[in-house]
């Protein structure tokens, strides 16, 4: 599915780079529930080293971000991808994209003096938490629309107690 989508790997890469963080920010349940492939369905369709390359390019976004002295280095960056590719690969790019701008928002706390991927790390289980609070709501909230619907529909097929009366003469003669 993500190859038929995306049909390349530089198409997915300019599709999801970092720029488009705040365009994901601004639709927080298309980020959470919209049909983006997961770290998982990267690696799959186009290769570790795509998701790795996918990765590293939000982390280096953050690096420059921050502003900080000292940054993350190279094998920093390529080891937490590694990491968070086995670890979330069932996390959407787009819900690792509102991590990364939430991150930088400073919603899971700053950085002292250098990029460090342990922060990062435990930010992550953070917006998990985060995530799965926003996934239960969200389903409870189909499932509450759901059920009115199913209401409605039931309701539109009932009889109301005038309409019976004016009907009871037809289902005592039927009996």
């Amino acid at each position: 599915m993500v190859l038929a989508r995306y049909e390349s790997k530089a198409k997915l890469l300019h599709s999801f780079n970092p720029g488009v963080q705040t365009v994901v920010m601004e639709n927080v349940e298309r980020a959470f529930t919209g049909l983006a492939p997961t770290l998982t369905g990267v690696k799959i369709a186009f290769g570790v080293e795509t998701s790795e390359t996918w990765l590293m390019a939000q982390i280096e976004d953050l690096n420059e971000y921050c502003g900080t002295k000292e940054k993350a280095s190279f094998e920093q960056m390529l080891n937490l991808s590694k990491l968070l590719i086995i670890q979330y690969g069932y996390l959407k790019i787009t819900e690792m994209m509102l991590f990364f701008c939430r991150l930088k928002l400073g919603r899971y706390g700053t950085f002292y003096g250098s990029v460090d991927p342990m922060v990062i790390s435990k930010a992550l289980m953070t917006f998990i938490e985060e995530r799965r609070e926003y996934l239960n709501k969200f389903e409870r909230e189909q499932e509450n629309r759901r059920r009115a619907d199913s209401a409605s529909k039931v309701r539109s097929n009932e009889m109301t107690y005038s309409e019976w009366i004016e009907l009871k003469w037809l289902f005592n003669y039927i009996i």
